[in-house]
């Protein structure tokens, strides 16, 4: 039983952290490109098992892609002082002692995947629309201007979940770790305030 809910687990984590966000990728990708609109079209009027097969594979890819601009913008520039050590991403992984709270860390990490892979894939929504004026009533400015803010509004809760749920995981696993961030005052206390948004 412990075992099929591991294999569940795994299952939902991949689909959540890249085929997704690399769905939304590539339905984003077809409002620019003709050829991709009407591959999704073709499989949308006659869906096939092949065919499926074929958008899924190619949404991991683009969510695996999406996952790299993440890991760029939010690991690398924006949090760097929060970048785990390989060594500790090995322990929390395979070490025995965290089996059992090996869910606890993965979760927020997964969430944290699938938000930072969105808020790069939003704006290719965003631009087509604008675009081709689906966004705009009338082509009036005052529309415009709400619709534009709209956008920006979700963009900015977007990226705030994501960077929630990075800080999350940074400190669930640096309290199992058992060492010190400079994000934390001390792993068996609560983060420090001016640094954390949300526990």
């Amino acid at each position: 039983m412990k075992q099929f809910k591991d294999i569940l687990g795994n299952f939902w984590g991949f689909t959540l952290a890249f085929i997704l966000p690399g769905m939304a990728a590539l339905y984003g990708v077809s409002l620019w490109s003709f050829h991709v609109e009407q591959a999704v079209s073709k499989f949308i009027e006659s869906p096939t098992v092949i065919f499926f097969l074929l958008l899924v594979l190619g949404a991991t890819v683009l969510g695996i892609q999406m996952s790299i601009l993440s890991w760029v913008f939010y690991e690398i520039i924006l949090f760097r002082v929060l970048l785990m050590k390989s060594v500790d991403m090995v322990e929390l992984e395979f070490s025995d002692k965290f089996a059992d709270n090996r869910s606890l860390i993965r979760e927020p990490y997964r969430y944290y995947q699938f938000l930072g892979g969105m808020s790069f894939v939003m704006p290719l929504f965003f631009v087509a629309f604008f675009k081709s004026g689906i966004m705009i009533v009338d082509r009036e400015l005052m529309s415009s201007f709400w619709a534009l803010l709209a956008m920006m509004v979700m963009e900015l809760a977007t990226i705030c979940a994501a960077v929630s749920f990075y800080r999350s995981f940074i400190y669930r696993a640096s309290h199992l770790l058992k060492k010190e961030n400079a994000f934390f005052s001390k792993v068996d206390q609560k983060p420090n305030k001016e640094y954390f948004f949300s526990a």
